[in-house]
């Protein structure tokens, strides 16, 4: 699916929808785009990207939804454009506590240690020592 055809806000609905909806179910299929084009996105658009990811974060914080982002979308921006992306993180972390959630379900695998170390200060991690 080509993100260029899908709205940022229907982006982002379509994330929460497929990551909430009951795996095989209508909705889940219906919204599965979403995973692929914000994918996509993460290297051909970090910033909206990023901003896709925010905007998920701001309409629904719940386990699912951090998780989803954290193995999957936001760890991926990191580890391919971390460094353009990582400015905007640390602008928005302090104020964002959800991302700063986000954040501390990121694994390190491959993302630079540039990337890395910035990730390390932001990130809370008591999230998922629970």
């Amino acid at each position: 699916m080509n993100p260029r055809s899908r709205s940022p806000e229907g982006l982002v609905k379509a994330i929460i929808a497929n990551v909430t909806a009951p795996r095989g179910s209508d909705v889940y299929r219906a919204n599965a785009w979403a995973h692929s084009a914000i994918m996509e996105l993460s290297e051909d658009r970090p910033s909206e990207a990023l901003e896709a990811i925010i905007q998920v974060l701001k309409l629904d914080a719940t386990a699912p939804v951090i998780e989803y982002l954290s193995a999957g979308p936001l760890e991926q921006l990191l580890l391919k454009r971390g460094e353009t992306v990582m400015p905007r993180i640390e602008e928005l972390a302090p104020l964002e506590p959800a991302l700063r959630r986000a954040l501390g379900g990121v694994w390190k695998s491959s993302i630079p240690e540039t990337v890395w170390s910035r990730v390390e200060r932001l990130r809370d991690l008591s999230y998922w020592n629970d």
